[in-house]
């Protein structure tokens, strides 16, 4: 049997991309998702991709993927927006594939947005997948967090990043240092 070909991005979080590549081999999809660490470490890169795969590696425009963040100007995530991205996630898939939601800064979610998230939690639909971003899992209740599968984003080491530079852009270490 030929082996699946997954797209990821090239640099970091080799232990996620491992892990959840052999969740995809393994066909041992959980339903939620925590991923969590400091900004600017790849997770809403990594969990797109982890959709894109989950999918087939859709291109273009993806009706069974949802993303929830918090809207420009407003504190949180209000209970509204959280309400429309779950019955978004409710409807039928539209390739007969995963339904994906993806919410943004999790932690900014109202008290009100949580409980109703977790209503959902508490009784997954099959193929809804919802992966939740946060900086520190401690932002999210421990009734949210026990149904989920926490994955840790941890900085690309300097020296990986610089020589990816030199390698793949041919710039010198000085230049790739700055």
């Amino acid at each position: 049997m030929a082996q699946t070909e997954y797209n990821w991005p090239n640099l970091g979080n080799d232990k996620v991309i491992e892990f959840l590549e052999r969740s995809l081999e393994n066909k041992r999809i959980a339903q939620t998702y925590v991923f969590t660490g400091a900004d600017d470490l790849g997770k809403s890169t990594i969990a797109l991709a982890f959709a894109r795969n989950l999918q087939g590696n859709q291109e273009g425009f993806n009706t069974d993927l949802h993303l929830l963040a918090p809207e420009v100007g407003q504190k949180g995530i209000s209970i509204e927006a959280t309400r429309q991205f779950i019955k978004l996630l409710d409807l039928s898939s539209f390739g007969n594939s995963y339904k994906i939601g993806i919410i943004k800064e999790a932690e900014l979610l109202s008290e009100e947005a949580k409980s109703a998230l977790l209503k959902t939690l508490e009784e997954p639909k099959e193929k809804v997948i919802i992966i939740l971003l946060v900086k520190e899992e401690n932002n999210l209740p421990a009734t949210i967090l026990s149904r989920a599968q926490i994955i840790y984003f941890y900085p690309v080491p300097a020296a990986r990043i610089y020589d990816y530079l030199i390698d793949n852009y041919g710039a010198n270490r000085s230049l790739a240092k700055d």
